[in-house]
């Protein structure tokens, strides 16, 4: 595992791809805010 970490992070591409996936995932992040009680209601769904 730890070798293919670095493996991927020789990769030429591997800073600017990451850059864009953060700043997506920052971008959207925003509007997929969690509201009070929902990873509880989550949880209980998952023990259903």
């Amino acid at each position: 595992k730890q070798k293919l970490d670095e493996i991927e992070r020789e990769h030429p591409a591997y800073e600017s791809v990451m850059s864009k996936v953060l700043e997506d995932a920052f971008a959207s992040s925003s509007s997929n805010l969690i509201g009070k009680g929902e990873v509880s209601d989550w949880i209980k769904s998952l023990l259903d």
